[in-house]
């Protein structure tokens, strides 16, 4: 009976503020389209992004060639990288999910702090595939023919790229924490090697 009289209290509060309800309404819907985005993204379903005007591209707003060599890996390759970088949401959302995890990191002890950190590779790693996977199966580049190597190598390189700053942000957030430094020169290699290990197994299955 306590409780519930606690409960209704809360809901009480809650509706009492001012615009606070329809505000975590908003919220929430907004949360459920982001998580079925994802599910659709990962399904392989392209999701055309809404076209804003007056806007200028986060980064690239050029259309430099990144890699001089023209072949189609490095097509495709460029391609993940500048519609990915050039949104400024794709770049909000993957620092969020950096700062998010650098404080996961901070409760743990020090020996556990590096072997979490090989976690984020992983974790990182399967953000990023979200941005590959968009940009795959754009409209634009289901007109060509890709062979399937082709693809596996772009998606392996592209996967690794994108992964890498923030693997190397939380590297340096671990080193600072822990002040390892000998020991960062052990394991960042290994991380290094882990982040290409990881990029391949994931573009395996895109």
């Amino acid at each position: 009976m306590i409780l519930l009289i606690i409960f209704v209290l809360l809901i009480y509060r809650r509706i009492s503020l001012d615009g606070t309800l329809l505000e975590a309404i908003s919220l929430g819907q907004t949360a459920k389209m982001q998580f079925t985005n994802v599910l659709l993204r990962y399904a392989g379903t392209y999701i055309k992004k809404p076209i804003t005007f007056r806007t200028r591209p986060f980064l690239f707003r050029d259309s430099n060639i990144i890699f001089k060599r023209r072949t189609s890996e490095n097509a495709l390759v460029e391609l993940c990288l500048k519609s990915t970088l050039r949104h400024s949401a794709n770049i909000k959302f993957y620092l969020q999910v950096i700062v998010v995890y650098a404080l996961f990191l901070s409760i743990f002890p020090p020996i556990w702090k590096w072997t979490m950190w090989g976690v984020a590779i992983i974790l990182l790693t399967a953000v990023v595939k979200l941005y590959w996977l968009e940009s795959i199966n754009s409209p634009y580049v289901t007109l060509f023919r890709l062979k399937s190597e082709t693809k596996l190598a772009a998606a392996s390189r592209s996967l690794f790229i994108l992964a890498l700053p923030g693997e190397a942000i939380l590297a340096l957030f671990v080193v600072l924490q822990t002040q390892q430094w000998l020991y960062a020169l052990i394991i960042l290699p290994i991380g290094f090697w882990l982040g290409k290990f990881v990029a391949k197994q994931f573009a395996m299955f895109s």
